[in-house]
């Protein structure tokens, strides 16, 4: 019995030695104030060994700033855009590619190799260095399937507690069938929305500035009749409803014309699938793929919908909710 009892006695201690060593090593995440001051982005930089020094700051409002940061041949990397206000955060990184009608530009494109540590960078400027190494991973792995000659640029999303990541990677012009680093987002859940009634609202517009015809405040069962009547045009729907059977696209479910107007064609491993539904009624949509759970998609949106009347297709490009459009009708007033 004393055997048992030393040995389970041993086992603590260094259970309690390793926890001990395990919390010593553990460094406080830094929370830096946001809009970010010169001083946190260069102490962040210094402590990733990343040799760019400020050279231009710019502010377009009252909680933000933005810097522009170049390496040591005076060639432009980045500009590290922040903004900090009314429970909003956010941040961005911006890449350039090389272009030689441009005195200054990036020396050379931010490649594959170097993604891990301009995600670890864009975590430790928002205040979460640990976001850098799954995102990572899961990058490559998306990429790895993706073919970039046959579909272009694109974006990943990707949902971490409250945080709101987005990466634009584009069509590599030096690297067969590569991606280059365009620029990566980091918004808390109350940016993010504010961001979705902005782009939204600006969907609208481009609706009526190419003179597509809007139906709004519409029930589904009214858009279900009027495909009955046989519509042959192309329509902009603003739907209020919620989500349900939220899934992967497949590829029988993706339109064959194109309708963002892109270059090259659409991705099904880009979208989901699933069912708006209205008291009225429903119909089935297909959607970019994006950073909100199924939760808040199940949630009454305002969602904004191509019809493609010849394929019968409807693509959600935003689901807003109702008070962020409140909110940006408001602001727009003043």
């Amino acid at each position: 019995m004393n055997i048992i009892n030393g040995k389970f006695k041993m086992f603590v201690a260094i259970f309690i030695l390793i926890l001990g060593i395990i919390n010593g090593c553990a460094v406080e995440e830094v929370q830096y104030d946001f809009p970010l001051s010169s001083e946190d982005i260069e102490e962040v930089l210094l402590s990733e060994d990343l040799k760019w020094k400020i050279t231009e700051s710019d502010s377009f409002g009252e909680g933000h700033k933005v810097y522009r940061l170049e390496k040591d041949n005076d060639k432009i990397i980045s500009f590290i855009g922040s903004y900090g206000n009314k429970n909003m955060k956010s941040l961005q990184l911006s890449f350039f590619p090389k272009n030689p009608m441009v005195s200054k530009s990036i020396s050379e494109p931010i490649t594959e190799d170097k993604w891990a540590d301009m995600i670890k960078l864009a975590g430790r400027l928002y205040g979460n260095s640990r976001l850098y190494k799954n995102t990572h991973e899961e990058l490559i792995r998306y990429t790895s399937k993706r073919s970039s000659n046959e579909y272009g640029d694109t974006s990943f999303t990707k949902r971490i507690d409250d945080i709101h990541l987005r990466i634009v990677l584009r069509a590599s012009k030096e690297t067969n069938n590569k991606y280059d680093l365009a620029a990566i987002f980091l918004m808390n859940d109350v940016a993010y929305e504010s961001t979705l009634a902005d782009s939204a609202n600006y969907r609208k517009r481009r609706w009526l500035r190419e003179e597509t015809e809007v139906l709004e405040n519409h029930k589904i069962f009214e858009i279900l009749q009027m495909n009955d009547e046989g519509s042959n045009k192309e329509k902009g729907l603003i739907i209020q409803g919620h989500l349900e059977k939220i899934k992967k696209a497949k590829k029988e479910e993706m339109p064959k014309s194109n309708i963002l107007n892109l270059l090259t064609p659409l991705y099904e491993e880009d979208y989901l699938s699933a069912i708006l539904v209205d008291e009225s009624g429903s119909l089935e949509i297909i959607m970019p793929s994006n950073s909100l759970n199924k939760e808040e998609l199940s949630q009454v949106r305002n969602h904004y919908i191509t019809y493609i009347p010849d394929e019968n297709i409807f693509v959600i490009h935003f689901s807003v909710l109702s008070e962020q459009l409140r909110e940006l009708e408001k602001m727009n007033r003043i």
